[in-house]
């Protein structure tokens, strides 16, 4: 197949923290490693190693919910330069693109949504998608990224299609990995109290590991949670902060880890980082809350639980847990090429739908 990805005006793969952007490096990476052409249009920079390109400098993800000119203008382009390398079918990742896609090409397009439909749980949390996505489903095949984000969804949604991590394919090297006799719990994410940050830290510290913290720490509110609640609990000893680590400093935290505990206060759409530490053969501790069900095969890859106290006796249990199988069960689930393999076959069912 011919695919072409728009993603918003930000790079792909982030350089940092950015998990839609990870995701679409890892739809994008999978498609090409099964044989397909794939053309991605994102912001200008972007390392993505598919056919790439863009018209507009990353915008800032971090601060702000890009304008409507900025996504217009890279919408509207990116449609242009897509249509010109006649692609089978576009899956956007941006908002506009699946209101007007139809109108700018005949290829089916999907739209994939990494918020909630619902409107925001918190005000400011994510923007209003409801109405988006229900107008969008009038004209575009509107993808949910777990099945609990689905159960929110304004509007029919089309098929249920899970992230994927090139973390797989690429670490193998460090699952076997045995953590240090004085290793630590993990936790990774944002720095906002619903990732969940302080109960984390916490369930870490009743299980009598050191916890250490890798976070992006960049809007006022996340300066604000850290301040106020976070660093109270940070000692330098038993709790370090350590910053926000790019992919390669990533990875090896994740692996040298006791576990990640993830004890997420809000129902995450996805969770991407409760992928990624099981790619490197970490368990994770998370709450039986949003699509972390889907993701974690309790006993096997880790454990949901329903409180701190009940985090803390899990982190215990990870000691026991196969690490080579908590890579094994990631590998199956959640490489780049199954996540291209699950998109290939919805690809080609809405375009045999389009030629029938």
């Amino acid at each position: 197949m011919r695919v072409g990805v728009i993603a918003p005006p930000w790079l792909v793969p982030a350089t940092s923290y950015g998990g839609v952007e990870n995701a679409i490096d890892t739809v994008c990476r999978g498609l090409a490693m099964l044989g397909n052409d794939v053309f991605l249009w994102a912001a200008e920079g972007s390392t993505c190693p598919v056919n790439t390109s863009g018209s507009q400098a990353a915008t800032d993800n971090a601060a702000a919910w890009h304008s409507a000119p900025e996504e217009a203008d890279h919408v509207l382009k990116g449609y242009e330069w897509l249509d010109g390398h006649a692609v089978d079918v576009v899956e956007d990742h941006t908002y506009l693109g699946p209101l007007i896609g139809s109108l700018l090409t005949r290829a089916p397009v999907v739209a994939v949504n990494s918020l909630p439909f619902t409107s925001p749980h918190r005000k400011g949390s994510h923007p209003d998608l409801s109405r988006i996505y229900a107008e969008a489903a009038r004209r575009a095949h509107v993808v949910a990224i777990s099945a609990d984000q689905a159960t929110g969804a304004t509007a029919p949604v089309a098929a249920v299609l899970h992230h994927g991590t090139g973390f797989v394919e690429e670490t193998a090297r460090l699952q076997a990995r045995s953590p240090d006799p004085d290793s630590y719990a993990a936790v990774l994410g944002r720095m906002s109290p619903d990732k969940g940050i302080v109960e984390s830290i916490r369930a870490g510290l009743y299980a009598g590991l050191g916890v250490r913290i890798a976070a992006r720490m960049e809007e006022p509110r996340e300066f604000a949670y850290f301040h106020d609640q976070v660093a109270p609990l940070v000692d330098g000893d038993r709790v370090t902060y350590l910053g926000c680590l790019g992919r390669a400093k990533r990875d090896s935290f994740l692996a040298e880890a006791a576990c990640l505990i993830n004890l997420a206060q809000w129902p995450e759409p996805f969770g991407l980082v409760t992928i990624e530490s099981m790619a490197v053969g970490t368990p994770v501790v998370a709450t039986r809350v949003g699509a972390a069900p889907e993701l974690i095969t309790p006993g096997v890859t880790g454990f949901l639980v329903e409180s701190e106290l009940d985090a803390a006796e899990a982190v215990a249990e990870c000691e026991s847990l196969d690490r080579s199988a908590v890579y094994h069960e990631a590998r199956r689930q959640f490489s780049a090429t199954a996540c291209a393999r699950r998109r290939m076959t919805f690809y080609s069912e809405i375009l045999k739908g389009a030629h029938s």
